[in-house]
């Protein structure tokens, strides 16, 4: 048999956070109870910290029969975690009051049984052109891949797979498009072909031809390898930053992609800021230049003479 020892409420401010915000809360407890209920200590949590986290406070209360008691307030702050919905856990030290034998009787750490829920967001949402293989074999590790960049505030882009271009004479210029309209590149460099002069596994030609558009356009831009792929000509570069990536082992390799995308995020700030000083000094030097010309055609042509 099972009861409710005590019921929760847990007031946040927002129900949508972004990492790096601070999320209000606060806890009430309501003794649902025909006896009272005495709380000596609480203890709560966020999933998204380790359990050997948790805030633990004392409360050493009574709460009478229908009777409500405020616990505490306290903060949250989001860390750097995916896109998802998290928990608040909380547990309470309860102690119940047994009008017969008039003792206090111990039923130990009681549980939320609903834990409220958070939803983490990442603000803003970044477009990604995600340079991968459309083979039908290398769609189970491609689209975990995705699943876990979208979980970091992305929208994802591939020619070929979610956008579709319909004259094949201009998938060049369809992939150079979208490279454009995107603010960084990610790859998969999957196994393809083996060489028959260097015995070594190639990747799909097309990341080549991406991740070098990219590179032309000073995108952003980060590849995930297969570690029995070798890379060639650019790809192999100091200037081509790759992390690889055993499939045998794929929560590692999630593992890899969360630690990463924090970092891309920021690298897609930093690039859009130097773009925005490169934009007001290009727009100060025209400005400059146009009160120059003003000032030289206001000289060549001076207003009537006065002298006279």
């Amino acid at each position: 048999m099972t009861w409710i020892a005590w019921e929760l409420q847990t007031t946040l401010d927002r129900r949508v956070a972004w990492p790096g915000e601070t999320v209000y809360v606060s806890f009430t407890v309501r003794n649902p109870l025909a006896v009272p209920i005495y709380i000596g200590s609480y203890a709560w949590n966020t999933n998204f910290y380790p359990a050997d986290q948790m805030v633990t406070n004392q409360a050493n209360c009574i709460i009478q029969p229908q009777g409500m008691q405020f616990l505490r307030a306290g903060q949250i702050l989001v860390p750097e975690v995916p896109d998802g919905q998290y928990q608040i856990e909380v547990v309470l030290t309860t102690f119940v009051y047994n009008s017969t034998t008039r003792q206090w009787v111990d039923v130990g750490l009681v549980k939320l049984g609903q834990p409220q829920t958070l939803m983490v967001v990442h603000v803003p949402r970044y477009r990604a052109f995600i340079s991968r293989s459309n083979r039908v074999e290398d769609r189970p590790l491609g689209d975990l891949v995705v699943h876990t960049i979208q979980q970091w505030g992305f929208d994802t882009h591939t020619v070929g797979i979610n956008e579709m271009e319909s004259d094949p004479r201009r998938v060049p210029a369809r992939i150079i498009e979208e490279i454009l309209k995107a603010d960084c590149l990610l790859g998969i460099a999957t196994p393809r072909d083996v060489s028959a002069i260097t015995n070594l596994t190639k990747t799909l030609a097309w990341l080549q031809n991406e991740v070098s558009f990219a590179y032309l356009a000073q995108k952003p831009f980060l590849i995930f390898s297969d570690q029995a792929v070798h890379l060639e000509g650019l790809l192999a570069t100091p200037d081509i930053p790759v992390l690889g990536y055993d499939v045998s082992q794929l929560g590692t390799l999630i593992s890899t992609i969360d630690r990463a995308m924090p970092v891309v995020r920021q690298a897609i700030v930093a690039h859009q800021q130097a773009q925005l000083a490169a934009q007001i000094e290009q727009a100060e030097m025209v400005i400059a230049y146009g009160a120059f010309v003003a000032g030289r055609v206001q000289g060549a042509f001076p207003g009537p003479n006065r002298t006279a």
